[in-house]
């Protein structure tokens, strides 16, 4: 009987440890690698803002070694198509984690978590050839819808550990929205500088062509 209760005791502690205590006493083996891995994971999504690029061209010049890629990367007419095709790759692989899940076996609505896990790749599929405004509106739209959904199953199915909630979904996808964000609105205050500058354009070239009173 006493083995048969240690034997229960140190399978629930395993049981613990999996989960995630959300403490890093709690967690599983190869969570703080997650974690480390998920911050970098980050970077990309700050780096292509216009605050971001800027900052990895001083850090880049064209000169030093690997300038030229960023210099390529960070400008105008490539910063946002990257951006918003990271966004929706990540967003394809948050999806995964639920058909992960399901295959795995052991958890609450397996068939909704596999119906769920292909939503965020068929939100993701069009967002490299929409209108950068709008990408970025749907890359950001879903990231916040995936998060909400993780954080409805992780408040009442206890599914995913709160290590990975609380030390990478919440705070990546903050991180990641307010990039996405930065770069809607310097694509709307660019765009209404464009406008303006071919409205000039078309009033000058509009009065050069009047005959001469």
């Amino acid at each position: 009987a006493r083995a048969a209760g240690r034997g229960r005791g140190a399978r629930g502690a395993a049981s613990s440890s999996g989960s995630g205590a959300g403490t890093p006493g709690g967690w599983p083996d190869g969570a703080a690698l997650a974690l480390l891995l998920g911050a970098g994971g980050a970077v990309p999504f700050v780096g292509l803002t216009p605050g971001g690029s800027a900052a990895l061209r001083d850090l880049v010049p064209p000169g030093a070694p690997g300038g030229s890629v960023v210099a390529w990367a960070t400008s105008r007419e490539r910063r946002v198509p990257l951006q918003v095709a990271y966004g929706a790759s990540i967003l394809s692989f948050l999806g995964a984690v639920h058909w992960g899940l399901a295959m795995a076996g052991g958890v609450r609505h397996g068939a909704l978590r596999f119906a769920w896990s292909v939503v965020p790749s068929l939100a993701a599929w069009p967002c490299a050839v929409l209108p950068p405004c709008v990408g970025l509106q749907v890359s950001a739209g879903g990231l916040l819808a995936a998060a909400a959904v993780d954080l409805a199953l992780f408040r009442t199915c206890s599914s995913l550990p709160a290590w990975y909630i609380w030390g990478a979904r919440v705070p990546l996808t903050a991180v990641a929205v307010g990039s996405l964000g930065a770069s809607l609105a310097a694509e709307g205050e660019g765009g209404g500088a464009r406008r303006a500058r071919t409205r000039e354009i078309a009033r000058a070239r509009g009065g050069g062509g009047r005959p001469a009173s």
